[in-house]
């Protein structure tokens, strides 16, 4: 196959420099086209050598791959030998390869049937597996509740029989990867004229198990090696490469007709375009990374390139091969990933998973796979790089096995026992040898005649990707479908506004200051629905009684979700922005928040936007928006959208009628007028004036006149029954906000949220009216608590959480000084909230709902601006309120200031200056060091100083008594990788007092530099740090002549690096250990070089 030759010495192996770059050719673009024409003629000789040529590898393909197919299920082994398990991964590819070859006989008149005999092999297994995993759909409907490998679709089964062979408990089943390459393998198969689903049961399914994947961006799974993390522990990770698989599966297959051509409006498949858009920013955030525990992966390069084709960033495209190129390639093929111990001699086989420290027996040694050159060969032939197709070809040649004048690709070479020692001493310098006693290799072996189909031009790249995938989104051609289908991010679209308000009376106060509005009754035909009335709606999408399956999650609408304008029962349409829904949490009764919000949105919509057609948003104008301080703002928020530039942004703002034949239409053609749901939509409806106002600035004071709150000690109806609390509740006065709440409070304990307190007002009900009342007279406190009370949550806060895990931090909840919550993966909305009020309601019942307010503001600095969070691994929320606090009380000397008085609009300008450090150098050493703990913030570099101190260090450190050995922490891990970062951290995260942590991140410093220049030195013991640390404050209470040797806040006013700052008492505590030098024989006001011999500078 492609002139392959056997080579009879091994050892006859030519270098081949590493690709850096991955240069295209610029005849590419026109070969990436090529193949859209499929008529192209051949002439008589070319059809005679082309028959001959796909009648050659007709055989090869029923000799290597076909013979191995179950004649019942329709699935594939792994390997040749094996007899009882089929692989749903293994068997995609090898339907693959028999579907590649039916489109080459497609170009041939006389094909002698073999066209429709490979397609249909193809389509057995596409039904096989689809069939297996219609026998789990309890298992889909569980999964889309509650994220667990125990509900994960099986990635393998028996052969014959198509049932489970081996439980979740044994097996990493939840490969999410899979999935994905199935729905996309699906697409492309059914666009090129398969007919693969037969049913609407199947077709539910199919909605369903995009349902399944959809959330991938916070799933952690088992990823393509079927093993989690790198460790082997048993333990899944968020992996790019089933992201990225993810992302692509969802562009191919959001408007997809299931039927094909033949289908009707009953199987389209449809996509949550919010979903895709989080699972693209989490992979394009995670590249050229892998996960936590993987720098690199060669899982990447299917990912990226052929057949997912997922990244069409340039930069991230060629960084991701780069760094795979650079780290992993070998002379025999990639390495999966660095300290892979698969199939290594060294390996154990009885033992499922590896022991801790394991991996380091890997390092150097890790087997390679000859089928990543097969990789990089299909992508150099779409990339049009001849140059990348020959360097691979002719390093894959000497690789093949021949066997009966047909070559196979071995599974992987391996070192022997003996070539061990000395390829750890000379890498490169030992020969490996090929995998055999298996059989075929059916995946690689799959891949490798899809590359000589399409090396000798017997296929064209549009043949295996008729969806053009391969083509950035934007170069693809245009599909005429009534569904919306992602066409490619457009440079700077036009954003439709159509600016509706609440009442007419507050469209004719705004028309005064030149605003032109509609109200409700103006719009129609046109409706405006909340994002929640729509969410019930999609609940219907996919729903199966026969299967039990319930249809779409209850998941909100984001901000491109509700700039679609939909048809549905008939009627068109439009769904208000989430942001506006007050019901859903209180930030945006802050008008400055919601303004920022509303311009952020803008700015994703157009950055992000991939549908046909413009965006249509609705800006709901309430009179809570535009009363109050903020009216000015809100007045030039809309003054701007008028004119039609907006921070950059072009917007054209006109009639709701008008705007919508430019608009994104979707059609909701599964909820047809008539179709049984279970509610009945409600339409907003105009509101009556809740106050008499002539003018805006009436309006406002009309709201703000009786909202001051007065003293009132709730303490004496702690003891008194509850009518008594009822009838004070009653005769307050509407202003006394705080006594209220508290007084509801008290009824909430006793009695629980649902308690009546008079005709039908409940507990809840008067906690909302009081809610809103505070929102209206901006008591921030007070909403605060009524919110905690209510437990509301924010819907936004898993995907904000999920920005921040992505970007290699972690995060905590809980109170300063009390128990704290690690979130290290993504969870759900209904854990976060679990979680929140578990940990904060008995100590703080203000900071369950300031928390999320902080994540929310969290996720959105660390999108934007990165830089602030530069030396800051772990944000404990707890600690961070505790930082913003002493912020406030700087210079206060009553100290009585708190965050939770602040609206939300000034608590996240407070974050942001505590992050960017503005100000701090008017700070004292000692309020620098609280802020600086509080943020857990440590120096540049300070992790690989962390490494090296613990290498000279045999019997590693403690900290706050907890001990981190040198062993297994050193042969567990890497120096760069992200999981010795996140154990150093959880180490210093033991000490409580935040400028105590600050002079310990201090203390290591100085130990790593004095231990760099002075590489003769080590620690032959373990090295306690809080000794070295009271050892340090000693020498300096000495000379002070301190009498307190208890309160260390004079160390810690010391500068670190003054004469006489405290990095020189630490240096000497250091050296006086290294050395074993007595406390008192070091005079340390003399220089430290010169009395112990160690260098300092």
């Amino acid at each position: 196959l492609c002139n392959a030759k056997g080579k009879k010495e091994r050892q006859c192996w030519k270098k081949n420099s590493m690709l850096e770059e991955r240069p295209i050719s610029p005849d590419s673009i026109q070969l990436l086209h090529a193949g859209m024409n499929h008529s192209v003629r051949l002439s008589a000789s070319e059809k005679i050598a082309s028959q001959q040529q796909l009648d050659y590898y007709y055989a090869v393909v029923k000799k290597q791959i076909l013979q191995f197919q179950s004649y019942t299920t329709g699935l594939f082994p792994r390997y040749s030998t094996e007899n009882n398990v089929g692989y749903v991964r293994d068997s995609l590819y090898c339907a693959m390869t028999c579907w590649a070859l039916s489109r080459g006989y497609l170009r041939l008149n006389d094909d002698q049937g073999r066209y429709y005999e490979l397609g249909q092999a193809a389509v057995k297994t596409m039904r096989g597996i689809l069939l297996c995993w219609m026998r789990q759909s309890d298992k889909v409907e569980n999964f889309k509740r509650v994220h667990s490998a125990v509900f994960a679709l099986h990635s393998k089964f028996n052969l014959l029989t198509g049932e489970a062979v081996e439980g979740t408990e044994n097996y990493g089943h939840l490969q999410i990867d899979v999935v994905a390459l199935f729905i996309l393998t699906l697409v492309q198969m059914i666009t090129s004229g398969l007919e693969i689903i037969y049913t609407t049961d199947e077709v539910s399914f199919v909605q369903n198990i995009v349902f399944y994947i959809e959330r991938a961006y916070r799933t952690p799974d088992f990823g393509m090696w079927e093993m989690g993390t790198r460790y082997n522990d048993g333990t899944p990770e968020l992996h790019a490469s089933s992201i990225g698989m993810v992302k692509a599966a969802l562009e191919a297959i959001n408007g997809c007709n299931l039927y094909g051509s033949k289908g009707t409006v009953g199987s389209v498949i449809y996509v949550d375009i919010d979903a895709h858009n989080r699972n693209r920013t989490t992979f394009e955030t995670l590249l050229p990374r892998e996960s936590n525990s993987k720098n690199v992966d060669a899982s990447l390069i299917p990912t990226i390139s052929f057949p997912c084709f997922a990244a069409h960033d340039e930069s991230l495209y060629h960084r991701t091969f780069a760094k795979c190129i650079r780290k992993l390639k070998g002379k025999y093929g990639f390495k999966r990933f660095l300290r892979d111990g698969q199939f290594c001699v060294l390996e154990n086989p009885n033992r499922q998973f590896y022991q801790s420290g394991e991996t380091k027996l890997f390092q150097g040694v890790e087997c390679q796979w000859p089928m990543f050159f097969v990789y990089m060969i299909i992508d150099g032939v779409y990339m049009g790089n001849q140059h990348q197709v020959k360097v691979y070809a002719d390093l894959l040649e000497p690789l093949l096995i021949m066997e009966n004048h047909q070559a196979i690709v071995p599974h992987y070479y391996y070192f022997q026992t003996e070539s061990i020692y000395h390829e750890r001493s000379h890498p490169g310098s030992q020969i490996m040898l090929p995998s055999l006693g298996k059989g075929l290799f059916l995946w690689g072996q799959a891949l490798y005649i899809i590359s000589c189909l399409l090396r000798e031009n017997l296929i064209h790249v549009s043949d295996i990707d008729p969806s053009y995938r391969h083509l950035p989104a934007n170069q693809r051609p245009k599909v005429d479908n009534r569904h919306s289908v992602f066409q490619g991010s457009l440079t700077n679209p036009v954003l439709q506004i159509a600016f509706i308000t609440e009442s007419q009376k507050l469209q004719t106060m705004l028309s005064t200051y030149g605003i032109t509005t509609q109200t409700l009754h103006q719009v129609e035909p046109v409706q405006i629905w909340s994002p929640g009335q729509m969410v019930k709606v999609f609940e219907n999408l996919g729903k199966n009684v026969r299967l039990q399956l319930s249809g779409r999650p209850n998941r909100p609408l984001g901000a491109l979700g509700t700039s679609k304008v939909y048809r549905v029962f008939g009627e068109t349409v439009l769904c208000y922005p989430l942001l506006f829904d007050v019901q859903d949490f209180y930030l945006s009764s802050d008008a400055e928040v919601l303004i920022d919000d509303i311009k952020r949105d803008l700015k994703f919509i157009e950055c992000r936007w991939q549908l046909a057609g413009r965006p249509t948003i609705c800006l709901l104008l309430t009179e809570d928006l535009v009363c109050g301080e903020h009216f000015s703002k809100v007045l030039n928020l809309l003054v701007d959208l008028k004119s039609g530039l907006c921070n950059g942004i072009r917007v054209r703002v006109g009639r709701l009628q008008n705007l919508l034949s430019a608009g994104c239409l979707e059609h909701l053609d599964f909820a047809p007028q008539g179709y049984s749901v279970d509610f009945i939509p409600e339409p907003m409806r105009e509101v009556k004036s809740m106050s008499d106002y002539s003018s805006l600035s009436d309006l406002s004071h009309c709201l703000m006149e009786a909202v001051t709150d007065k003293d009132f000690d709730v303490e004496p109806f702690k003891t008194q029954p509850t009518e008594e609390i009822i009838a004070t509740l009653k005769n307050l006065p509407k202003a006394a906000l705080y006594t209220q709440c508290r007084l509801l409070w008290l009824l909430y304990e006793r009695h629980g949220v649902d308690f009546k307190i008079f005709d039908d007002v409940t507990v809840r009900v008067k906690l909302e009216r009081v809610c809103r009342q505070a929102a209206l007279s901006k008591t921030w406190r007070v909403v605060r608590y009524c919110a905690a009370l209510l437990r509301k949550v924010v819907d936004s806060l898993a995907p904000s959480i999920t920005s921040i895990l992505v970007r290699g931090k972690r995060l905590t909840v809980g109170v300063f000084g009390g128990e704290e919550v690690i979130i290290d993966s993504p969870v759900t909305p209904n854990v976060i909230e679990e979680e929140l009020y578990r940990v904060c309601f008995p100590h703080d019942i203000l900071a369950c709902v300031l928390q999320q307010e902080l994540i929310i503001v969290l996720g959105h600095f660390i999108s934007v601006e990165p830089e602030l969070f530069i030396g800051i691994l772990k944000v404990r929320i707890g600690w961070l309120i505790h930082a913003l606090n002493l912020m406030m009380n700087f210079g206060n000397k009553e100290g009585n200031l708190s965050v939770y008085d602040l609206s939300p609009t000034d608590v996240k300008l407070l974050v942001r200056n505590l992050l960017s450090m503005k100000n701090f150098s008017q700070l004292t050493a000692m309020q620098q060091r609280q802020l600086n703990g509080s943020l857990n913030r440590v120096p540049p570099d300070f992790f690989e100083h962390m490494w090296r101190t613990l290498e000279r260090t045999s019997d590693g450190i403690v900290v706050a008594t907890h001990h981190l050995p040198q062993q297994p922490t050193l042969s567990d891990m890497t120096e760069y990788e992200l999981n010795f970062a996140l154990t150093i951290d959880e180490l210093l995260s033991r000490i409580q007092i935040p400028e105590y942590r600050q002079i310990m991140v201090e203390l290591f410093v100085v130990l790593s530099i004095i231990l760099q220049r002075n590489p003769e030195l080590k620690f032959n013991k373990k090295v306690d740090m809080d000794k070295l640390i009271s050892k340090a404050f000693g020498y300096y209470a000495d000379d002070k002549k301190l009498t307190d040797r208890q309160d260390m806040t004079p160390f810690y006013e010391l500068y670190p690096h003054l004469v006489g700052g405290s990095s020189t008492y630490l240096a000497k505590a250091v050296i006086n250990d290294l050395l074993s030098i007595p406390t008192d024989s070091v005079d340390s006001k003399k220089q430290l070089s010169c009395d112990t011999n160690c260098r300092l500078s």
